[in-house]
């Protein structure tokens, strides 16, 4: 697995050939139960303007004891199966950010051969 390309000034894309078809990995992407088995426990409104809970169970804040991260954010794109586009926030070492930034994540999901990417 490689790392991310920089495609613009803050725009960061990876790309992934996977196997199985759109609509499998269109589940792994929306599903909370498979979302929580790669990347965090997710509570989504699965809509344009729905609402996207993040809860990063691997980290562990020494300064208040919490041991997840909450990152919220919102639904901007929602293209069943295909894409799925939300914001997130996240601590910001930038004071100008008032202790947080936002994050705009994308999934699109295109058939290439016997896989997707």
């Amino acid at each position: 697995m490689t790392g991310g390309r920089i495609v613009g000034p803050d725009t960061v894309r990876f790309d992934r050939l996977l196997p199985g078809t759109v609509e499998d990995v269109w589940d792994l992407l929306i599903r909370p139960e498979h979302l929580a088995k790669w990347m965090a426990e997710v509570t989504l409104d699965a809509a344009v303007g729905g609402k996207v809970v993040l809860r990063w169970t691997l980290y562990h804040d020494p300064d208040t004891g919490e041991d997840a991260e909450v990152s919220l954010g919102t639904i901007v794109r929602f293209e069943p199966p295909r894409l799925i586009s939300y914001t997130w926030n996240e601590p910001s070492t930038d004071p100008r950010a008032q202790g947080r930034s936002t994050s705009l994540v994308t999934f699109h999901l295109s058939p290439l051969g016997t896989g997707f990417s």
